[in-house]
């Protein structure tokens, strides 16, 4: 099914509302009332059980507090402008004991024990009543999670009885640690002129090639703080926030299907991002792309070899790969059921995932902002991860959630909203043994399709980000294969005598890790930092301005073989206009 709707269109935001501006001192008056009502409540809980029941042996508070601005534009013209504090609250409570609780099952019907809750905003001057108003809060939550965190470890309790296989415990106990607040770098508040204008100035550059149907921009500035703070005795008070920059156009071909392109920056704050002509440079390159694809050749179904230059590659292999590198293993299910919605762990340490001689890490130490942090969402240092060596998987990357082959955390806990924490890539580097310049890449690649009769080869510029991918596929016994990729935003033929010809949509068919097997040749590497979420379903669900900052570097790649099909998949909507004589 294709959505006829842009992503980017039907982002929801609220009317223009301009937050009110709040002084360093009083943003750290009421964080320091936050902290002090939330300690209250952590001493409260240890007396906190319901009849013939334990009470919880861990709680942790985790507090998102800051400043958000975001805008829509549309060919240059400000759709909507909102800036807003925001102050959230995610309780999780665990009962039982590190060895068995109440976390890790999926009891269908049982809310999880984990649960979130609007703060007061600080949009206010600090009153006496503020802390009580924020326990008020906590104890709501902290009370919901802990009735569901009850009815879950007697669910699992009894999905288990019987069950005499070897199990990895539920958790891992970590050292504490204390960030206090008054070491907390005071960081500017998000910066909602600078983010309107630039969505308003590219957006509008779209506005000069008529062959546009759709030219939109869209940003986000979030700036703040987390606060995590556990009964275990972790008090972190860390900085915390992105920009991100999306710009999309969309064109309509002959036969009514919509193609769209887009060009995307995530930085730390809006000082980091490009000048803005530059990205004006880069925003009139992809509208050139799209006004030339409409009369484009469109590509019959292509089988050989296909080369990624290194943006394309970066996309595919965070496809690919992520959920190879994370070892947190899947929740046991209720019963017999089979359905989850949840990250299924395929992750085996031994398996082979890339061409022999290569090698994989992941360094978040090493990474730009906004990539790098220096605890994780559990409040525990991330370490560099060797993870693949000679092209096969050494390592992977853990949460304190066990695996019965790796048991501590890597500091890699991190997951978006009320999700378990589950190991996530952080910056990600992929090495080849050796590489080739572009020219002989090329010419690598243009050998291997005349052998498969091709006078040209399949280049792929671009690939389209799964949280902008509009086109789901279902698939059911003895239909073809899933895609296994997103489709590409840039395509081309690359011919002999060196001229490209842009094809027009194109879809992969029957792609998976086992692609990358066959890697022929690797060019130069390139960095990206890119938006994501944890290993699963909820990749694709985070919107155009959601998600973690994450970054992969890799190579253009030169891939044996692999299965394109051409043609939109959609259904055409064009008209044809009746003459009269």
């Amino acid at each position: 099914m294709l959505l006829a709707a842009s992503l980017l269109a039907r982002l929801a935001l609220a009317s223009p509302v301009a937050a009110p501006a709040t002084a360093p001192e009083a943003v750290a008056a009421q964080r320091a009332t936050i902290e002090s009502a939330l300690t209250a409540e952590l001493v409260r809980t240890k007396s906190l059980h319901l009849a013939d029941t334990p009470g919880p042996y861990a709680v942790l508070y985790d507090v998102l507090d800051g400043t958000v601005a975001t805008t829509f534009a549309e060919f240059g013209a400000p759709v909507t402008d909102d800036r807003q504090n925001y102050r959230t609250l995610r309780v999780e409570v665990r009962v039982g004991d590190y060895a068995l609780d109440s976390s890790n099952f999926n009891g269908f019907g049982i809310p999880e024990a984990v649960t979130s809750r609007t703060l007061p905003d600080g949009s206010y001057p600090v009153a006496p009543t503020d802390g009580l108003a924020i326990q008020r809060e906590a104890w709501l939550a902290t009370d919901s999670a802990y009735k569901s965190a009850v009815q879950l470890l007697a669910r699992k309790q009894a999905a288990l009885n019987g069950d005499k296989t070897p199990r990895a415990d539920d958790w891992t106990r970590t050292t504490p640690v204390d960030y206090p607040l008054e070491k907390l770098p005071v960081s500017a508040p998000a910066d909602g002129d600078r983010v309107r204008d630039l969505a308003m100035h590219l957006s509008a550059e779209l506005a000069k090639f008529p062959a546009l149907e759709l030219g939109q921009a869209v940003t986000r500035d979030w700036q703040g703080a987390r606060l995590v703070l556990t009964s275990e005795g972790t008090r972190a008070w860390r900085p915390t926030g992105y920009t991100v920059m999306r710009v999309e156009g969309t064109v309509r071909l002959p036969d009514g299907s919509e193609v769209t392109d887009s060009r995307s920056w995530v930085v730390r704050r809006p000082s980091d991002l490009p000048p803005e002509a530059s990205m004006i440079a880069d925003v009139r390159q992809m509208a050139t792309w799209l006004s030339a694809l409409p009369t484009a050749k469109k590509e019959d179904d292509y089988l050989g070899p296909v080369l990624f230059e290194a943006p394309a590659a970066v996309e595919m292999m965070s496809q690919l790969l992520s959920s190879e590198l994370v070892g947190t293993p899947p929740a046991i299910e209720d019963g017999d059921q089979s359905f989850t919605t949840g990250h299924v762990a395929s992750s085996r340490i031994g398996r082979r995932l890339l061409p022999t001689g290569w090698t994989m890490e992941d360094d978040v130490e090493d990474a730009p902002e906004p990539v790098r942090y220096d605890i994780d969402q559990e409040g525990v240092a991330p370490k560099r991860v060797e993870l693949v060596k000679d092209g096969v998987l050494t390592d992977t990357l853990m949460s304190r959630i066990p695996s019965k082959d790796r048991k501590a955390s890597t500091g890699h806990g991190r997951s978006l909203g009320n999700a378990r924490r589950g190991g996530m890539p952080g910056n990600v580097i992929v090495t080849p043994e050796k590489t080739l310049s572009k020219k002989a890449l090329e010419r690598q690649a243009l050998h291997l399709a005349a052998e498969t009769g091709h006078d040209y080869v399949l280049v792929i510029g671009a690939l389209q980000p799964p949280p902008l991918n509009a086109k789901i596929d279902i698939a059911v016994t003895g239909e073809n294969q899933l895609a296994g990729l997103t489709p590409p935003y840039e395509a081309w033929r690359l011919y002999a005598d060196g001229h490209t010809e842009p094809v027009q949509a194109l879809n992969f068919s029957g792609v998976d890790r086992r692609v990358l097997r066959d890697v022929a040749a690797a060019g130069a590497s390139t960095g990206v930092t890119l938006l994501d979420g944890p290993p699963g379903a909820q990749r694709f669900s985070i919107g155009s301005t959601g998600g973690i900052p994450v970054r992969w570097t890799a190579p253009a790649v030169l891939v044996t073989e692999m299965e394109l099909s051409g043609g939109s998949g959609g259904e055409p909507r064009a008209l044809k206009v009746r003459t009269t004589p």
